[in-house]
Formats: C-alpha cells, structure tokens, sequence
C-alpha cells in the first residue's frame, strides 16, 4: 500500500503545479476502483479444478490519469495520455496446489 500512497503523492503534486498554470491545456482524474471476482477453471472433463473469489471492497484501491494537449488545429488535436492503476487485497482460494496431486479443495 505505501506504493498506492506513493503515486497517489506524485498525483497531487502534478494537479497542484498545474492550478497555477495560465492555459489549461491538462486534464486529471481520480477514480476509487474495487473488483468483484469470481473465477471458476475446470478441466477438460468438465471437473471443477479451482476457484477463486472476492467481494467488492476485499480489493481496493484507485487510479490516476493525465492528459495533456498538445496541439489543437481546426478538426485534430494531438494529445499525451497515461493513467496508473494500483489495487491490491485478498481473494479466497480454493484449489490444489500445482503439480501436488491433491484434489479440489486440497489447498485453502
């Protein structure tokens, strides 16, 4: 998480250098992002191998994007975007361990 806060940081401090800019030619956003996930792998036989699942808030985190113009003329522009984003918690496994031999349920 200190590398969330880290670039989270370096977010403000650019949105901060630019509100003091005359031309506003910068765009910023900043998102919360949570993932909801629910993953099922079978095997071929159609046998349930794995499964891997979170609620919405067990992942969390956000994203930050820039865009910056570069040119505008009559009908194109020419414009430099990025976005980062970080999440990270945890997911509740529940498997076999791989190349363990062991069945569905074998790993926790």
């Amino acid at each position: 998480m200190q590398n969330g806060v880290k670039i989270l940081g370096a977010a403000l401090l650019v949105l901060s250098a630019n509100l003091f800019a005359g031309e506003n030619k910068v765009t910023y956003s900043l998102s919360l992002v949570g993932m909801n996930m629910d993953y099922k792998e079978y095997n071929r036989a159609g046998t349930l191998v794995d499964s891997e699942a979170s609620q919405f808030s067990d992942i969390a985190g956000f994203e930050a994007g820039y865009d910056f113009l570069l040119s505008q003329s009559m009908g194109s522009y020419a414009k430099l975007e990025t976005s980062v984003l970080y999440v990270a918690g945890d997911t509740s496994y529940v498997g076999s361990a791989l190349n363990g031999g062991g069945s569905y349920g074998s790993l926790v």
